[in-house]
C-alpha cells in the first residue's frame, strides 16, 4: 500500500509541474503578445524607413525567441505527461492524460500559431518597406 500512496503523491507532482509550466507558458505567450503589439504600434507612428526596418528585425527577433520559448515549454510538458504514464503502467494506476481517448489537438502544439503568424507577419511589413 506505501508504493501505491507513494505513487500517487509522485503523481500529483507530476501534475503540479505540467499545470506550472502551462501556467508559465500561458503567461510568457501573453507578455509576447502584448509586446508584440507595441511593437506593432510604434511601426505604424514612423515613416523612416531605417527605423521601420530596425523595428521589424526586433519584431522578428522577438517572434523566433517565442518560437522557440513556446518549444521549450511544450517539451517539458511532453516530458512530464511522459513520466505520468510510465508511473501510472508501472504502478497498475490509470493514466491522467490518456493519449487514445482525448481527441483533438494540444493546446501546447496550438500555442505555435500567435508567433508563426506574427513571425510571417513582420517578415511580409519588412518585405513591403524595402519595396
Amino acid at each position: 500500500m506505501s508504493k501505491i500512496t507513494d505513487s500517487i503523491e509522485q503523481l500529483k507532482i507530476f501534475n503540479d509541474n505540467i499545470q506550472s509550466e502551462g501556467n508559465l507558458s500561458c503567461s510568457r505567450n501573453n507578455y509576447f503578445l502584448v509586446v508584440t503589439s507595441i511593437l506593432l504600434l510604434v511601426l505604424s507612428q514612423f515613416s523612416i524607413k531605417e527605423l521601420k526596418i530596425v523595428i521589424c528585425i526586433v519584431g522578428i527577433t522577438l517572434s523566433i525567441v517565442w518560437v522557440l520559448m513556446h518549444q521549450r515549454s511544450s517539451e517539458y510538458i511532453k516530458y512530464w505527461k511522459n513520466q505520468t504514464e510510465i508511473l501510472s503502467s508501472s504502478n497498475q494506476l490509470p493514466n491522467i492524460y490518456p493519449k487514445d481517448k482525448i481527441g483533438g489537438r494540444e493546446i501546447r502544439l496550438l500555442g505555435l500559431v500567435l508567433p508563426i503568424t506574427f513571425l510571417c507577419l513582420w517578415i511580409a511589413i519588412i518585405y513591403f518597406v524595402l519595396k
